[in-house]
């Protein structure tokens, strides 16, 4: 039971920054990456949806709704 208590109270919350960071910098490389390929003509075609997108329409549409 110590080893567990161990486990749950000192290392997982200690874990969990660091995996917070992780995957905050891997989704922004990934975005960075696919506006690179597009920006060269090599990423995805316009009808197809994409990280870019994704991001540019609810901005646009805030916006709008500032206007």
């Amino acid at each position: 039971m110590p080893h567990r208590n161990i486990l749950f109270r000192q290392l997982l919350p200690n874990g969990l920054s660091p995996l917070v960071v992780l995957l905050t910098m891997q989704v922004a490389r990934a975005i960075t990456l696919e506006a690179t390929l597009s920006f060269l003509g090599l990423g995805v075609p316009v009808t197809e949806p994409s990280l870019g997108l994704l991001i540019a329409i609810p901005r646009d549409l805030a916006r709008s709704a500032n206007q």
